[in-house]
């Protein structure tokens, strides 16, 4: 009769894996510790081996290591403006964006794009108010100066730190044009 040959550990379901762990143990949880560090510098994978001597060394770090590994991973979520900027630059049409969203929410990642309607609205805001338009059937008209406003108030709204500029006078020098004369 012919000995079964084992599976390698990594194919072991997580009660078969525990078992032959228990069958493998020692007493003292410490040297149980130093043998997986020992066995695994051997096997090459020092990065595991130096987190478990860590952890030997400094138990009271375990809370903090736990709680990190409990945190779910940071991702960049892309506020409407961003959108707006991204679907702009790399002129995706409406449905291109959909797309795009709808893709990454089924692949798994979180809502990493805002909705087409948000990125809308954030478009409308870089609009003058509509008071200041005017269109008829052979020309549209904007008043410079409602131009000029969303203009400063939308570099106040990247500025990061506001009191930076606070009790500073400061002058808006800007040049305007469509025929390319004002290049």
């Amino acid at each position: 009769m012919t000995k079964r040959s084992r599976k390698p550990f990594e194919d072991l379901s997580k009660k078969q894996k525990k078992r032959q762990s228990n069958d493998n143990i020692g007493d003292d949880p410490n040297e149980v510790a130093y043998s997986a560090a020992a066995l695994l510098k051997g096997d090459g994978r020092e990065d595991i081996a130096s987190v478990i001597e860590h952890m030997l060394q400094n138990p009271e770090a375990a809370a903090t290591i736990k709680e990190m590994l409990n945190k779910p991973a940071p991702s960049t979520i892309f506020s409407p403006e961003k959108a707006l900027g991204l679907l702009l630059s790399l002129k995706l049409s409406k449905w291109q964006y959909i797309t795009l969203r709808e893709t990454t929410i089924r692949e798994g990642s979180k809502e990493i794009y805002p909705s087409y309607y948000k990125v809308q609205k954030a478009k409308l805001q870089c609009y003058p108010p509509k008071t200041f338009v005017t269109v008829t059937d052979s020309s549209a008209k904007i008043a410079l100066q409602a131009l000029l406003d969303l203009t400063v108030n939308r570099i106040f709204e990247t500025i990061r730190s506001p009191d930076a500029i606070q009790d500073k006078q400061l002058i808006l020098i800007s040049k305007w044009g469509f025929d390319g004369a004002s290049n």
